[in-house]
């Protein structure tokens, strides 16, 4: 998320085997294949609007029996 907010990391992760891993920020977006930096962007976005909708369907879930208890 860092990369579409340029706030700081909101996570970190640590490997419980051997693992290869690649640094990834702006400027190696980039400087990349631009089918590389759009999947990556899709793939963010997708991921953002499941959990969206998610968090949406939980509230008003939350309100709907908020409402139903008030007015009991």
């Amino acid at each position: 998320m860092a990369l579409v907010d340029k706030m700081e990391r909101s996570a970190s992760v640590v490997a419980c085997e051997s693992t290869l891993a690649i640094a990834i920020n702006e400027t190696v977006l980039r400087l990349s294949n631009p089918n590389i930096c759009l999947k990556l962007y899709r793939n963010l976005a997708t991921m953002l609007s499941e959990r969206l909708r998610a968090h949406d369907a939980r509230y008003r879930g939350l309100l709907t029996k908020f409402n139903s208890l008030k007015n009991t």
